[in-house]
């Protein structure tokens, strides 16, 4: 093997090693008392709600654009072409 290829796996190793020392590290660790425990609760509440409203946008702009996309490929297309991905359904493919 490259000696550079062993460096970055090595390198790899040593951060994943490093990263899960800091995970249990940190889980470790009391979770704090009365205010401070009502804050964070608070804090991941608002952090879901507001994932959750991110990937409900992105999922309806993701399905607008895959159906414009789609619609492109076959209004673009003449009936004796057929594009790299697929062919018009009035065409048969196995030509």
């Amino acid at each position: 093997m490259d000696t550079y290829l062993l460096y970055a796996v090595g390198a790899g190793v040593l951060a994943l090693a490093y990263g899960l020392f800091l995970v249990i590290n940190i889980l470790k660790q009391p979770d704090g008392e009365g205010k401070m425990v009502e804050i964070a609760e608070a804090i991941q509440a608002g952090a879901k709600a507001y994932l959750n409203r991110q990937y409900r946008t992105v999922g309806i702009v993701a399905l607008i654009i895959i159906g414009v996309m789609w619609l492109a490929n076959f209004l673009l297309l003449s009936p004796d072409s057929c594009s790299v991905l697929s062919c018009p359904p009035w065409r048969d493919s196995s030509v």
